[in-house]
């Protein structure tokens, strides 16, 4: 589990923000810094630990060794459909 630097949480921190929404959420959440910076380290230990297992299942489900680049943009296709709730 690699841990983000100062400079991974500003840049995410930046995109909070500058989202009227997310900053407001967060705001009002009560949730301190130190426990934000947290639960993202936890988001992103998760996502690195599964990153094999997932181009795995991808490659195993189109039955072709899909291309790094390839994974990558159905990955960031996929995720901006599920966050537009779809």
């Amino acid at each position: 589990m690699a841990a983000l630097t100062d400079s991974d949480l500003n840049k995410i921190a930046d995109y909070i923000r500058n989202d009227a929404n997310s900053k407001a959420e967060l705001a009002a959440s009560g949730v301190s810094k130190s426990q934000c910076h947290a639960a993202i380290q936890a988001l992103d230990s998760t996502f690195e630990n599964a990153r094999g297992t997932i181009k795995a299942n991808m490659d195993a489900a189109a039955g072709v060794t899909l291309p790094v680049s390839l994974v990558k943009k159905l990955g960031r296709a996929w995720l901006q459909w599920k966050w537009r709730g779809e």
